[in-house]
């Protein structure tokens, strides 16, 4: 292979996936991925060991520069895409202080209060669990010593390229997702930062995205067969690397990325401080601070299919096809809430609150499985209906979810809208490599590169007769749903009395 090629990487909660790219024809020509370790050491504990993900990622490289027509030698640049909010922390010796705090691990959640009162104004998003700033929070209360060796913070793709590259540095996606961001003046909020016993060394200025951050060092070309030298971008958190990924046919759309958890991002979004009464909304920077988006979220979208699938020892396809049995009685009790990670827009809850409802003794497996396929696209209704929808509803999905067509089909008629599927589902892979591209010079912006690489285009536009039952349940899903919630008032109530 002579034609120039990109490297795309992208770290994500539970999987490392990276590709080769061929700049002639736009083709991914050799990729591999691997499973994420992550441990669970207490009761809403989800932690990584940073060092794995260098093993891994050593492991991948060696096995995607090997296969056939791949010449190390036309490559370009890489670039990065990671999971967002997860917090690594580092002692003076660039050593871990201890394990990576995903941000799936809901262990800070109480933590919240404590940010609030520290801040002299509203706070830009709310003040959740998977920020970095509550867990960073969390470890200064639990393990002060682990917190006092605190000398570098920064997030999963940042560890992957310090250790391609030597350098600390960041992006505007991760610095804004940290809860720790100033969005008027576009930098670290300092004020914030010391006011909650944290120091402003511990962050890197952030680069834009498609900025070269480090080029690859002699080390990292030994372990890896990449050649020394090769420009590294500074690449952003996978939401936004999902925004730059896909090829938006409208800049005021929303696109749902679903994979293990889904985000509904709007493209075009008011920068504004946080207010509750809003209900959740999560607001970032994207590449640039030009780009600024709005998300709304459901922790447990994939999860909750993937949940469902081995409790019944199943595959994907065989929800599916068990779904496809049932079809006939959509929108029909029982009811599931998906809510196994908490909730996410609009309401905030913390802690876990999956359930069924309205099930009854004659409920079986295709039934079950019919409520929670249906749950999780009333849950996305819902959060886009928080939102907002933009003018003109174009609705976008990409993710693991989509590649379910039994998935698209429902999602199609619970939202009653036009919804745009495309058959390139890694589309924050496809980021990390329009990263690459523009870092390297072979494009001139990300767009081009996402554009290119799309794949098939599919829009699915259901009849209102398709579309009735779905409402139907809808409406009883969401009457179903303040009783479900309602359990985790009462809960943190008995909590409060025990004390």
């Amino acid at each position: 292979m002579t034609t120039p090629t990109l490297l795309g990487i992208d770290l994500g909660t539970q999987r490392l996936k990276i590709a080769v790219v061929d700049t002639a024809t736009w083709t991914v020509v050799a990729e591999a991925s691997r499973d994420v370790p992550y441990g669970v050491p207490q009761d809403g504990a989800f932690e990584h060991d940073p060092s794995d993900w260098w093993t891994l990622f050593v492991a991948a490289i060696n096995e995607v520069l090997s296969a056939p027509g791949v010449d190390p030698e036309t490559l370009q640049a890489a670039g990065l895409s990671g999971h967002m909010h997860s917090t690594v922390m580092l002692a003076a010796d660039l050593t871990p202080v201890r394990p990576a705090m995903a941000w799936a691990d809901a262990r800070s959640h109480a933590e919240g209060d404590h940010l609030i009162g520290a801040s002299t104004n509203a706070l830009w998003n709310p003040p959740t669990a998977p920020y970095t700033a509550t867990k960073l929070a969390w470890v200064q209360r639990h393990e002060p010593g682990a917190f006092e060796r605190i000398r570098h913070v920064m997030f999963p793709k940042d560890y992957l390229r310090w250790r391609l590259t030597g350098l600390l540095a960041t992006d505007y996606s991760d610095a804004s997702g940290s809860l720790l961001w100033d969005f008027d003046r576009q930098q670290w909020d300092s004020d914030l930062i010391g006011r909650l016993g944290f120091s402003r060394d511990w962050f890197q200025d952030p680069h834009a995205s498609t900025d070269v951050a480090g080029r690859i060092t002699a080390d990292a070309a030994r372990q890896t067969g990449l050649p020394e030298g090769l420009p590294v971008a500074a690449g952003s958190g996978d939401v936004a690397a999902a925004l730059n990924g896909h090829p938006r046919q409208n800049d005021n759309a929303v696109l749902i990325n679903a994979g293990t958890a889904a985000q509904l991002i709007r493209t075009r979004a008011p920068v504004r401080r946080y207010h509750p009464e809003e209900g959740a909304r999560f607001l970032f920077q994207g590449r640039d601070t030009q780009q600024t988006f709005a998300m709304g979220a459901l922790p447990s979208a994939g999860l909750s299919l993937s949940w469902w699938a081995s409790v019944l020892n199943l595959t994907a396809p065989d929800l599916d096809g068990l779904h496809n049995h049932q079809a006939d009685e959509a929108g029909r009790p029982p009811y599931f809430v998906p809510y196994l990670q908490g909730s996410g827009t609009p309401d905030l809850i913390s802690e876990p609150q999956g359930a069924f409802t309205q099930l009854s003794t004659a409920a079986n497996a295709g039934e079950m499985t019919r409520a929670v396929m249906e749950g999780v696209a009333y849950a996305i209704r819902y959060a886009l209906d928080a939102l907002g929808r933009p003018d003109g509803n174009i609705v976008a999905m990409t993710g693991g979810v989509g590649r379910s067509e039994a998935m698209q089909t429902l999602l199609a008629r619970t939202l009653s809208g036009p919804l745009h599927v495309q058959s390139q589902s890694d589309v924050s892979l496809v980021g990390a490599v329009a990263y690459a591209a523009v870092a390297a010079g072979v494009a001139d912006t990300t767009q081009v590169v996402a554009q290119a690489m799309q794949g098939e285009q599919r829009v699915l536009q259901a009849t209102p007769e398709e579309c009735e039952p779905y409402a139907q349940g809808y409406e009883r899903w969401l009457t179903a749903l303040p009783n479900v919630t309602m359990m985790h008032t009462n809960q943190a109530h008995t909590s409060e009395s025990t004390l």
